[in-house]
C-alpha cells in the first residue's frame, strides 16, 4: 500500500471518527450516556479481529499509521504557515548586536537566562534578518512566542530597545564584586 493510499485510508478514519463522537453527542441527548460504550467496543473489535486475522492486522496498521500520518501533516501545514519561507543564516554582525542588547541572557524582562537561548525572528518570518526583527530568547520563552502566549508587539519593544553602554559596564562592575 502506498504513503498516498495510506493518508487517504487514515484521513477517512479521522473522518468517520468525528462523524461518530459528533453523532454519540447528539445520541447520548437522546438514548442516554450508554452510547459512550461504542468507541471501546469498536476498538475491542478491531483489536480481537486483528489478532485473529493477519491480512485485517496489516490494514489497520496501514489504516493507523496513515491516519497518523494524514494528522501529523495537516498540524505541520496548518500550524508553521511559515515553512514555505526559506531560511537564511543570520549574519554574525546582527547575531553578536542582539547578543549584546540582550547582555547575552533572555530579552523576556522576568527571565535572567544566560545558556542555550535562541535567537527568535519577532515576525516569524527566518529569511528577515535585521536587528529590529530578532530577538534572543531562552527556549521556553520561544516556545511561548511561537504559541502566541507573548505578543508580537512585546517582541518588538525588546527588539527595538538599545542598551546603553552604562548598562554594560555597570553589570560587569558588579559581576567582579
Amino acid at each position: 500500500m502506498t504513503k498516498q493510499a495510506k493518508q487517504t485510508l487514515g484521513s477517512i478514519i479521522v473522518i468517520a471518527t468525528i462523524v461518530l463522537l459528533l453523532s454519540m453527542v447528539v445520541l447520548a441527548g437522546e438514548y442516554g450516556a450508554w452510547v459512550w460504550i461504542v468507541p471501546p467496543l469498536l476498538i475491542a473489535i478491531i483489536v480481537g479481529l486483528s489478532f485473529r486475522y493477519s491480512g485485517f492486522r496489516s490494514v489497520v496498521v496501514a489504516a493507523t499509521t496513515g491516519a497518523l500520518d494524514a494528522i501529523g501533516q495537516w498540524w505541520t501545514s496548518s500550524s508553521r504557515s511559515n515553512r514555505s519561507k526559506e531560511r537564511v543564516h543570520i549574519p554574525a554582525d546582527i547575531r553578536r548586536f542582539v547578543t549584546e542588547r540582550s547582555n547575552g541572557v533572555c530579552e523576556h524582562p522576568d527571565c535572567a537566562r544566560k545558556t542555550r537561548n535562541h535567537f527568535h525572528h519577532v515576525d516569524e518570518d527566518p529569511s528577515r534578518n535585521i536587528r529590529t526583527n530578532i530577538v534572543y530568547i531562552c527556549p521556553n520563552h520561544h516556545d511561548d512566542a511561537h504559541r502566541g502566549l507573548i505578543t508580537r508587539e512585546e517582541q518588538k519593544r525588546w527588539a527595538r530597545r538599545r542598551p546603553k553602554k552604562r548598562e554594560i559596564r555597570e553589570e560587569g562592575a558588579s559581576s567582579r564584586t
